[in-house]
């Protein structure tokens, strides 16, 4: 029996789908083989390292990254984000390219700038995270750097010191602050290098801070943005000690003029720092008892004798004694009194003219 057109037909047909369908099944297998790349978490570029620093005058940078696996092209994205300022939108800087790597041209000066990886392929995409770089300005300010030495809180640093601190790029010279309140620094001159040697006075708070200046006259402070503090030592020597002994206290019947003696010895040494002190002056301060207003008189011997005083009067003195290194301390106040005197006071009386006399003039007109 022979058989018919038709079902030869119905038979190739048959086969065509199962072929159709066997080819279907095998592009859908080799689509599911290859699946989306995925960009590790710890994903960074080759080059440049992230937060490169670029000269003023370099306008191309060669960007690089690892190749993602299953990746079979790359889009870079990129924007502008200069510091303290809102980023701009991103931007394609370039669509789809086989390698991983692209040279970005068109930079500018003074310009921070971010960017990104997307890795496709047919199966989707990743992207990376952001990456950054920067070209300098023209005229760029001077290199970060810290001050080091003394230390912010530090104590007992000696009266002849010198700060330090690091090195800043492109800086031509340092103006150094220092002053006594953290808000009242006065302009200790400039340094050429890393520090600057001076003498302070002992047992104070000083408050520092660094300016680094560049040829351009562009200035930059250390990196902690904040004034530091330090104290010096305390007084190698403590306070002289002084005790009146002539005359006594409440001495009476004292001959006038009187003369007043004393006796002191500058402090006692403090520490193991060694440093000669000597007692300087004396201020001597005399007063009738029951006043407020002192006589003073200045020497540098430890006796001093007074002008003529009221005869039976009580006085009060004490001496104040000044050391070579700006110490002084005050005694303790003694009194005394003057003796009466032997006589009485003095008399005198008026001659000529008589009270409320008239007197001839000759004739002359008077002037007033």
């Amino acid at each position: 029996m022979k058989e018919c057109k038709g079902s030869k037909f119905f038979k190739r047909s048959g086969l065509s789908v199962i072929w159709i369908l066997m080819l279907i099944l095998v592009i859908q297998c080799t689509v599911q083989r290859t699946p989306a790349p995925v960009i590790p978490a710890t994903y960074a570029p080759i080059a440049p390292v992230v937060g490169s620093v670029f000269p003023a005058n370099q306008t191309v940078v060669a960007l690089e990254w690892p190749a993602v696996p299953n990746a079979s092209h790359y889009t870079v994205m990129g924007r502008e984000a200069a510091p303290g300022q809102t980023a701009r939108s991103w931007q394609v800087w370039v669509y789809k390219i086989i390698h991983n790597r692209f040279e970005k041209g068109g930079l500018q000066p003074g310009t921070q700038y971010e960017w990104e990886v997307i890795a496709q392929n047919e199966s989707g995409e990743d992207r990376s995270t952001s990456f950054a770089f920067a070209i300098q300005p023209e005229n760029p300010l001077p290199g970060a750097f810290n001050k080091l030495y003394p230390v912010d809180g530090q104590t007992d640093i000696p009266k002849e010191v010198t700060l330090q601190w690091s090195l800043s790029a492109d800086a031509a010279h340092y103006e150094v602050f220092l002053g006594e309140a953290p808000t009242l620094l006065t302009n200790r001159g400039t340094a050429t290098q890393t520090q600057m040697s001076l003498s302070l006075d002992a047992q104070k708070a000083y408050y520092w801070q660094v300016i680094a200046v560049n040829a351009h006259g562009l200035k930059q402070a250390d990196n902690t943005s904040s004034v530091w503090m330090f104290e010096t030592v305390p007084h190698s020597y403590s306070a002289p000690m002084i005790a009146l002994i002539e005359p006594e206290n409440g001495a009476t019947d004292l001959s006038n003029p009187a003369t007043l003696t004393w006796i002191a010895t500058p402090g006692t040494l403090q520490g193991a720092q060694e440093r000669e002190v000597a007692l300087t002056e004396y201020r001597v301060f005399i007063r009738k008892e029951g006043d407020t207003v002192s006589l003073t008189a200045t020497t540098s011997q430890m006796e001093w004798t007074t002008p003529l005083l009221e005869p039976g009067t009580i006085y009060c003195w004490e001496v104040h004694a000044t050391q070579s290194d700006g110490q002084w301390t005050r005694s303790a106040e003694s009194t005394f009194t003057i003796m009466d005197s032997e006589y009485e006071p003095p008399d005198i009386s008026l001659l000529e003219p008589i009270d409320d006399a008239f007197l001839e003039t000759g004739g002359r007109p008077l002037r007033g």
